[in-house]
């Protein structure tokens, strides 16, 4: 994920709406691209401790990357927000960066948090055919 904000910075059309380049990672979305690399690299490590394995553990560390993301998206956004004289109440930050995405993020989040560890399962019940 580190390659792919660096291919957006560099000019590749990879970000929503096929955006790209330093005023994206610069401007009010910055901190949510940053945050994604944050919480790939800490629910990574938490899958190689083995938190991927069951629907519980799946949820808390999916969970704890989607704090990741909006704790450094939210943040970024207030102070952009603030710099650009666009407002700078949390209020404004919660409304425009949070609440419109929190509904369809769990929505997802339940999902793949019910489904991985099922893949898991499916994994090793292939591989334990493929060993036959």
């Amino acid at each position: 994920l580190l390659a792919y904000l660096l291919a957006g910075i560099a000019g590749a059309p990879v970000y929503s709406e096929q955006k790209h380049g330093w005023d994206v990672v610069s401007g009010a979305t910055g901190g949510y691209l940053v945050g994604f690399v944050a919480a790939a690299a800490l629910t990574g490590l938490l899958a190689e401790r083995g938190w991927d394995r069951r629907i519980a553990s799946s949820l808390s560390a999916m969970l704890t990357g989607n704090v990741v993301i909006y704790g450094l998206g939210l943040i970024w956004l207030h102070h952009w927000l603030g710099a650009n004289d666009l407002g700078n109440s949390w209020n404004t930050t919660l409304t425009q960066g949070l609440y419109p995405f929190v509904l369809g993020d769990l929505i997802k989040l339940y999902l793949a948090a019910a489904a991985l560890p099922a893949a898991w399962t499916l994994a090793g019940v292939a591989a334990r055919r493929t060993r036959r």
